[in-house]
């Protein structure tokens, strides 16, 4: 039976040596099951626990989370605590998974502590309320629809009012908590769980629209949730550089003109220098790749041989037989191409992982998870 663990850390600040101040968890222990019938019930264990991390607390962090250095200085270590060790033990069950949001930085820090947690049995709500609300706008103060702000867990507890939601109310009286106050970590593990239950609903009313998970259907909602945590988003909107204003649609970017030192140039050309030039996050340039394959195989952009490699990375992720054979088409490729095209990349994201693997969590992580992505669409 699968236990879901819902945790968050605060920490000592983002620095590569920062470490752990306090951590927060919670789950459903299932009952025990003994000849035909339950010997006990199911119970909500939740744990949290401030620390000492024998480092300094930064005033940044403290002004965030509250906790001060003088708060933790006669505290005992994390790896001293009942929590360390029942935390770590969980990390070793198959199957016990955890959710976090903007996983990479929470599992980076109990890696310090020399607690791994299992890669495939991370579930990341941030990346997938990414996929989620992509689209999604809100209303703005003069009653203006704009796209939504950021994609914060307490943006979300607000945004979506948790907090006069009976569901919200009843797993905080769960919980024990009298206050929920962010940044404090149980109360973030309260909200994540609750935004956790929020998504799975949105999913499994989505199971039958392809077009907005872009996700197979036959899949069950947890395993959509493991997918998209490890499936790059493919973002809509341009949110860098000043040659088109942050926010126009990528595709009116790639199939339009601007002028510049008095010339006019191609969209589609600045997106190929910022594709090549840039330092860009996992997602921006998947999506930059994405739009650029998908306006090539339908003829909005002419193809010429500097290209193959937008055609070469769409055909990585495509899922899409039709959009598979116009891609191969273009450049003249056999279906056996595609394939070929894929264990190339996951044998590319390998050695990435294993040149970063002793280096930052963010520098490996993103490919072990595309890695994980391309895996499943290619059996």
């Amino acid at each position: 039976m699968k236990k879901i663990v819902f945790f968050d850390t605060e920490t000592t600040g983002l620095r590569k040596e920062d470490k752990i101040t306090q951590l927060a968890y919670s789950y459903i222990q299932p009952g025990k099951h003994i000849y035909g019938s339950f010997s006990s019930k199911p119970k909500r264990v939740t744990e949290s626990v401030l620390v000492n991390p024998e480092i300094l607390i930064s005033p940044e962090a403290s002004m965030i989370t509250g906790v001060s250095n003088s708060t933790v200085k006669n505290l005992t270590t994390f790896n001293k605590t009942s929590e360390y060790k029942e935390i770590n033990l969980l990390s070793k069950d198959k199957e016990t998974y955890f959710v976090a949001y903007n996983a990479p930085f929470d599992v980076n820090m109990l890696s310090k502590d020399n607690i791994e947690l299992k890669k495939s049995q991370i579930i990341d709500l941030y990346r997938i309320a990414k996929h989620l609300y992509k689209n999604e706008t809100t209303t703005d103060r003069n009653g203006d629809t704009i796209p939504l702000a950021n994609n914060k867990l307490q943006y979300f507890r607000y945004l979506l009012d948790f907090d006069i939601d009976s569901s919200f109310l009843k797993l905080q009286r769960d919980y024990g908590l009298n206050e929920v106050q962010g940044h404090e970590a149980l109360s973030d593990v309260l909200v994540l769980e609750h935004f956790f239950n929020l998504v799975k609903t949105i999913i499994i009313e989505k199971q039958n629209d392809e077009e907005d998970l872009e996700i197979s259907s036959d899949l069950d909602w947890f395993d959509i949730m493991l997918d998209l945590t490890s499936k790059p988003v493919l973002e809509p909107n341009i949110t860098f550089g000043n040659v088109f204003e942050k926010g126009t649609n990528f595709n009116h970017c790639l199939n339009t003109t601007y002028e510049q030192y008095g010339r006019v140039k191609n969209g589609f050309d600045y997106l190929d220098w910022c594709s090549e030039n840039l330092s860009l996050s996992v997602d921006t340039a998947y999506s930059i790749k994405i739009h650029f394959f998908n306006n090539l195989i339908n003829g909005k952009i002419p193809y010429n041989h500097k290209f193959l490699k937008y055609i070469n990375y769409g055909l990585v992720f495509e899922t899409d037989i039709d959009k598979i054979n116009q891609g191969l088409n273009i450049i003249n490729k056999p279906f056996e191409y595609h394939s070929s095209l894929q264990e190339k990349f996951i044998s590319s994201m390998d050695k990435q992982y294993n040149e970063n693997v002793d280096k930052e969590l963010g520098d490996w992580f993103p490919a072990l998870f595309q890695k994980r992505y391309v895996e499943h669409i290619s059996s």
